[in-house]
């Protein structure tokens, strides 16, 4: 690559990169005497990674940044960022934060999806909500991740009960019930993992799902998005499944109030 061209790509690049901040620059991700294939991954524990900084990947007009992030290995460098990193909540936070977004980055949903649980972000995203229980931002970054990656997406999905992911996001719904944001991205994780196979229904039930769901749609009964997805979740739960459906009405989910 020539040097003026080197430096017209990083300029472009560094300004599409705008959702990400902290230690990283394009030259952490390019070497300009290198194949333009070829990445570098940086191993620096201050990164920083903030997917709130980053509302804009998933709107149309808005994938510029997250497909730059993606070209130049962003994607495994956060999940290597949550790997070395285990011990730090904001790392977690923030890493689950990103993977969220990129997960479902417009016109990338599919390919970001599948390239994230290559990385084996589906499995470090778990893992941080295993390790972080009383982290609020943690469990909240981390069912919202978890609901993209299993987005229409059966592979992921069977990954994400694999990994004990279905586990892990009733466990959250129960604990932080306080919480709208972990009860709205709880439900929506919820609803999509039960969508396709009837198993998942049953460990998710078993789990005490069912209950949590109902539970977070009676406190945050003005929480829109928590009624919205509470309701699809408990759509899905009930679809051909006769125990379920019973286990619903008699917890008053169908009773008039």
């Amino acid at each position: 690559m020539s040097n003026e061209l080197g430096k017209v790509r990083r300029a472009q690049n560094m300004e599409l990169m705008s959702g990400v901040h902290g230690t990283w620059s394009w030259d952490d991700f390019v070497d300009e005497n290198l194949p333009s294939s070829t990445v570098r991954v940086p191993d620096d524990s201050a990164i920083e990674l903030d997917g709130a900084h980053v509302s804009d990947w998933g709107k149309p007009g808005g994938g510029c940044g997250a497909e730059a992030i993606v070209c130049g290995g962003g994607i495994e460098a956060v999940v290597r960022a949550m790997q070395t990193n285990p011990h730090s909540v904001e790392v977690q936070e923030k890493g689950c934060g990103a993977l969220q977004k990129l997960a479902a980055a417009f016109q990338h949903t599919r390919e970001n999806q599948t390239r994230i649980a290559s990385a084996g972000g589906i499995e470090v995203v778990v893992r941080a909500m295993q390790a972080n229980p009383h982290s609020v931002e943690v469990q909240e970054k981390g069912c919202g991740a978890l609901w993209s990656l299993a987005s229409s997406h059966a592979e992921n999905q069977t990954r994400i009960a694999s990994a004990g992911g279905i586990e892990a996001v009733v466990r959250a719904t129960q604990m932080d019930d306080q919480s709208a944001p972990v009860q709205e991205k709880g439900c929506g994780a919820l609803s999509n993992l039960v969508s396709s196979r009837t198993e998942y229904k049953i460990r998710i039930a078993s789990a005490g799902g069912i209950m949590a769901i109902l539970k977070a749609m009676q406190t945050h009964e003005n929480s829109t998005g928590v009624q919205e997805d509470g309701c699809r979740a408990l759509l899905n739960f009930a679809y051909l499944q006769e125990d379920n459906t019973a286990t619903i009405a008699s917890a008053g989910a169908s009773r008039p109030r």
